[in-house]
């Protein structure tokens, strides 16, 4: 492994963390700075989405851009171009020092978006390299809403990629199960959830802001936080002065702030947009009393979830759709409740017997943290270098 005991290791992605915000950017980042703790080499080569130099050094962490990064949205939705250019211009990079990447033990590409997985294929010639592609959420039959005419090219370019790597990590085992499904070797796929930094958490203090309701994450299409404003409107009459928080932004800032004004909640709901910090964003969820993740958590795993949890919060979500499931993040009944289907009216019942019953929602919220504490990021990153090293070995199961 590189002449020494460290593994020699690239993630590919195109959305660099903090630069972009997002769950997969934020995992790459946190097992980055913590494989390095663990004498690994660490490149992250993406987009390049900051002023300055090509290449930097964060937290000893070595961070390649391959060009200029793109709009990363266009007329509200994910960027068609941006998955052909990363590829381009991750082609002519690593074709420019061809040899640092045979140098490579471990290239980890996030799976999103796609086309840059065939560049490393192509790139990766010599045997003691080894592919993984790292899954977050599998398309199935949404390329339709995504591609229209061309979701047919959509589902080849996935259902293609399965052939690609040595091996395959998944962020839940709903995941998993659809990768199994497609006849990937169940020996061949780990579940490596993501995780937080729980001594971290403890150490914030709750914000003097509090609300009864929080949500946090990209505001775009599929995370469905029109059903949380909707939800919010058959509880105001129990709850005239609930308090509601927004975190976050993205695309749909404008049609969801319109909604509020259409349902007169402007009273009720605060958009806060995006926080300068992590920290600001865990003291405002240690200030609130219920999270609400509106929709099935796509892929089955959520790091605002799981910060959520670790902050002491119950959460609310719908138990599962086409796109992905919440039951590796809530356990119904424990640390929170899920609901059968994407349904406001029944968002709000569950959000009304938790701000109703102050024992129950504290002892889901104590839950939720012993629920979290399995999660730190120390135990998921040994957990991902030792299913580096068996692959690198040839050791799977």
């Amino acid at each position: 492994m590189g002449g020494g005991t460290g593994i020699k290791i690239a993630f590919v992605t195109d959305v660099i963390y903090p630069f972009t915000y997002g769950g997969a950017e934020k995992r790459i980042y946190e097992l980055s700075k913590r494989l390095v703790e663990l004498e690994d080499e660490v490149t992250i080569i993406g987009l390049k989405w900051w002023r300055g130099p090509s290449s930097f050094k964060m937290k000893r962490v070595k961070v390649k851009g391959t060009a200029p990064a793109p709009n990363l949205y266009v007329r509200d939705r994910r960027s068609l171009g941006e998955p052909i250019y990363f590829a381009a211009t991750l082609l002519y990079m690593c074709l420019k020092d061809l040899r640092k990447m045979h140098e490579l033990d471990v290239i980890d590409c996030n799976e999103f978006p796609y086309l840059h997985c065939y560049t490393i294929r192509l790139l990766k010639t010599t045997a003691r390299t080894k592919m993984i592609i790292s899954w977050w959420e599998i398309w199935q039959n949404i390329w339709p809403k995504v591609l229209g005419k061309l979701a047919l090219l959509g589902r080849i370019i996935e259902r293609l990629m399965l052939r690609l790597p040595d091996a395959h990590i998944t962020d839940s085992t709903f995941t998993r199960r659809i990768l199994v499904s497609y006849g990937v070797e169940p020996t061949k796929i780990k579940v490596i959830s993501s995780g937080v930094d729980i001594s971290k958490i403890l150490r914030i203090r709750p914000s003097e802001k509090k609300s009864d309701v929080i949500f946090v994450g990209r505001l775009i299409r599929n995370k469905r936080v029109d059903l949380l404003i909707r939800a919010i409107q058959y509880l105001v009459e129990d709850f005239p002065d609930i308090k509601v928080v927004i975190v976050g932004s993205g695309p749909e800032y404008r049609n969801l702030r319109r909604l509020v004004y259409e349902l007169n909640l402007k009273k009720q709901i605060e958009f806060t947009g995006k926080l300068k910090s992590e920290e600001a964003v865990i003291s405002l969820l240690k200030s609130s009393k219920v999270f609400v993740y509106p929709t099935a958590i796509e892929g089955g795993w959520s790091i605002s979830a799981l910060e959520a949890s670790a902050s002491g919060l119950p959460i609310v979500s719908v138990k599962q759709t086409p796109l992905g499931a919440s039951t590796d993040n809530v356990i119904n009944g424990y640390n929170g409740f899920l609901v059968e289907k994407e349904d406001p009216r029944l968002i709000a019942d569950k959000i009304r017997v938790l701000l109703s019953d102050d024992n129950l929602r504290e002892q889901m919220g104590r839950n939720a943290l012993r629920f979290a504490q399995k999660f730190d990021w120390s135990v998921q990153v040994r957990r991902l270098r030792n299913f580096y090293k068996q692959v690198l070995e040839g050791n799977l199961p």
